[in-house]
């Protein structure tokens, strides 16, 4: 069953420790700040939301870019 209301809240901010964490080691971490937005979302924090949201879009790996290379690679 589902956590609702405090409980559920605490619980999501007992899940912020480890993602702020691997934020501290690797501050690019793309999928730490995509859990992190998704995270404060929950926790009513949308300006925080928005910050990782913002991070993740920058550090996420770029798929269109990355599949050029690959094709390039190929044709050597």
């Amino acid at each position: 069953k589902a956590e609702t209301g405090e409980p559920r809240r605490q619980t999501l901010r007992e899940a912020l420790a480890p993602f702020e964490a691997a934020l501290s080691v690797d501050s690019e971490n793309a999928v730490a700040h995509y859990t992190l937005g998704l995270i404060h979302e929950l926790l009513d924090a949308p300006d925080r939301a928005a910050e990782h949201r913002q991070h993740y879009q920058r550090y996420k790996a770029d798929d269109n870019a990355r599949s050029q290379a690959v094709q390039r690679a190929r044709l050597r």
